[in-house]
């Protein structure tokens, strides 16, 4: 199973970016949970979108099936860079990570629940984010 305590910063805030954009597009990790050698997301997702962004996921982000892609795309790439990251792994060990890119369900299983109705727009995304980051700045819990 892929199941680490990432203790690299510079990935730690790299993958807080990346669940921040999740959450500004509308993709809320709702749940994760292990199983016998597997991680399983569960995430939702909104059934339109009307945020603009300026690349090439702004397409992608206007349906419910597009968004579905971006989140499943988006935890892989978390769990690859985070491993590589802990294991200080090197180029030589691409193919691995390549193989893990391609055969994701044998390290992690995706579960998306469609919110339907919900038409995402940009200041949902605003008010997520800070929801989010007000969360984070008051935690009460400390890692012991």
């Amino acid at each position: 199973m892929i199941s680490i305590e990432i203790s690299d910063r510079k990935q730690i805030e790299s993958n807080q970016k990346t669940v921040l954009s999740l959450e500004y597009y509308g993709i809320h990790i709702e749940d994760t949970k292990e199983q016998v050698l597997k991680i399983l997301y569960y995430f939702s997702v909104p059934e339109k979108s009307t945020i603009e962004i300026d690349n090439a996921l702004n397409d992608k982000i206007k349906t419910a099936d597009g968004l579905i892609k971006i989140a499943k795309e988006s935890l892989t790439q978390i769990i690859i860079d985070s491993c590589k990251s802990e294991f200080n792994d090197d180029e030589e060990d691409e193919e691995f990570y390549n193989d893990v890119k391609n055969n994701i369900s044998e390290y992690a299983l995706f579960y998306a629940k469609v919110r339907k109705g919900e038409i995402w727009n940009e200041e949902m995304g605003k008010a997520a984010i800070q929801k989010i980051t007000d969360e984070i700045k008051n935690n009460l819990y400390k890692q012991v």
